[in-house]
């Protein structure tokens, strides 16, 4: 599977996230949320639950994917909540 065909894929299991509202950390997502302080750099954050969730609890956070379908929803949350959280 290629770049953009994996991009697409994801893609299309985030849309169906989105319009389920299906955003709940995993478990390795919630072990790892105590550690996440200060500044944040999340690469390949998908959906990006774990930056939001660091963001509502006060880090700085970046959040990286290709995904158009996660970045929009990331910057969405951001901009609604006001969080310090950057999706790109």
């Amino acid at each position: 599977m290629d770049a953009n065909h994996s991009i697409a894929f994801f893609d299309n299991q985030f849309q169906k996230q989105v319009s389920e509202q299906s955003f709940a950390l995993n478990a390795f997502e919630h072990a790892a949320l105590p550690y996440l302080l200060g500044s944040v750099l999340d690469l390949g954050c998908g959906l990006g639950n774990l930056a939001v969730e660091a963001a509502r609890r006060g880090a700085s956070v970046v959040a990286v994917d290709a995904s158009p379908t996660a970045i929009a929803h990331i910057q969405r949350v951001a901009e609604q909540e006001k969080l310090v959280l950057r999706g790109v």
